[in-house]
């Protein structure tokens, strides 16, 4: 079971995702995830696909699990921007090698729980 809309459903754990964003049609504005009205300037937005590869720009790791959380402590989580356009939150996929700011990363798929399929940044 994925978040519809973030990328292709039918993709299976470990596959690489490019995750789907809005862009504005009017200022170039990019949101992810995507919505149908820009929040800048409240035009219309259209459907983008994100590269598959972002540069890691932060990272930390979390020790103590927030409420709810389907995600066992501790695990990374990095700030991947891509292409210059939008930076994105996510979990970092466990077991890569020590993390340094300016690394590339590339998306992919994984399951957090016993079902949730995601995304999450793996080092290339």
């Amino acid at each position: 079971m994925a978040r519809p809309g973030l990328f292709d459903e039918k993709v299976k754990a470990g596959d690489p995702v490019r995750l789907r964003a809005s862009r504005c049609r009017e200022c170039g504005r990019t949101e992810f995830p995507g919505l149908v009205a820009c929040p800048a300037c409240g035009s219309a937005t259209a459907e983008v696909e994100l590269p598959e590869e972002a540069t890691l720009v932060g990272f930390t790791a979390v020790l103590y699990p927030p409420p709810g959380s389907r995600v066992e402590v501790p695990y990374g989580i990095g700030v991947a921007r891509f292409a210059d356009e939008v930076c994105i939150l996510g979990l970092m996929d466990p077991g890569g090698p020590e993390l340094e700011i300016g690394m590339m990363l590339r998306t992919v798929a994984i399951v957090v729980g016993d079902d949730l399929l995601t995304y999450a940044y793996q080092v290339s």
